[in-house]
């Protein structure tokens, strides 16, 4: 399937992404919907906060997920992203951008074996 709609935590999938901020806070949108069915998520992300701090700005966390129907949770920080490469003058912008979260993701999936993924719809609202 190229694309689907509906609750993207029930899909049938290896991995799916979930977007947050820095803080990797779940109360939003697509995470916090990924969160209520994945029981330590939360919490699990709260422990790698502690250990961390504060998340750089399009890194992509991977989380083992509790959930019979994917086996993790890319987290990637969208929050402060750039949504283009270039401004309006065409000069190029510092930073990551969502083509860069987006492709971020489907290396971590790669590398974690996962053979399907759900992606919402990044970067639109939500965290």
């Amino acid at each position: 399937r190229s694309s689907d709609l509906g609750d993207i935590s029930k899909e049938r999938v290896d991995a799916v992404v979930c977007g947050t901020t820095s803080d990797l806070y779940l109360g939003a949108g697509v995470a916090k919907a990924i969160s209520k069915v994945n029981g330590n998520l939360e919490k699990d992300c709260k422990h790698f906060y502690k250990q961390q701090g504060r998340i750089a700005c399009g890194r992509v966390i991977v989380m083992a997920a509790e959930r019979q129907h994917f086996s993790y949770v890319l987290l990637p920080v969208i929050q402060g992203l750039k949504s283009t490469e270039k401004s309006r003058g065409g000069q190029d912008l510092q930073g990551p951008s969502l083509r860069d979260v987006f492709f971020s993701c489907l290396e971590k999936a790669s590398a974690a074996k996962a053979r399907s993924i759900a992606v919402p719809a990044l970067g639109c609202g939500g965290s």
